[in-house]
């Protein structure tokens, strides 16, 4: 029998201050809004993969981070390189049941962070793209001020 070398997934996100890449112990991102009170607000975050500049919605009760499946056809075309990690997965939700596989991004930047070794899902069959829980899980602390609009991460 093997000997356990480590007792953590490797598909899932987890703390690793070496995974952070910046001279900052803190940077905040600015949340754009949608809607109001009355209707229900969105929130959405901008993040580079690479070159790439996206939007997610940031989805507080969404437990993993996706790529909705048009903007990964559109990461590919340009060149951003993926590690597959060969895992088909089902995500049930408040929107039904979500499709996916895992990848890992080595280049995620968040305001002045770049994030290595990012697990992230991409969607089968849908094109949404949500920042989740587990994104958070790649930092010391993150928090989120509501009034201010703002989501401040601390390596």
């Amino acid at each position: 029998m093997g000997e356990v070398v480590s007792r953590l997934r490797n598909d899932r996100n987890y703390y690793n201050k070496n995974h952070i890449i910046g001279d900052r112990e803190s940077t905040e991102v600015a949340l754009n809004t949608e809607g109001d009170a009355n209707d229900g607000k969105t929130y959405f975050i901008d993040l580079n993969i690479g070159d790439f500049k996206g939007s997610w919605v940031f989805d507080s009760g969404a437990q993993l981070t996706s790529l909705g499946k048009r903007m990964f056809e559109r990461l590919q075309s340009e060149g951003v390189q993926f590690k597959d990690l060969d895992l088909t997965i089902k995500i049930f939700g408040v929107g039904g049941v979500s499709n996916g596989s895992l990848v890992m991004i080595e280049n995620f930047k968040v305001g002045n962070y770049v994030i290595k070794e990012f697990i992230i899902k991409v969607s089968l069959d849908n094109n949404y793209s949500l920042l989740g829980v587990d994104f958070m899980d790649k930092f010391e602390n993150v928090i989120w001020n509501k009034k201010n609009s703002t989501l401040t991460f601390y390596k």
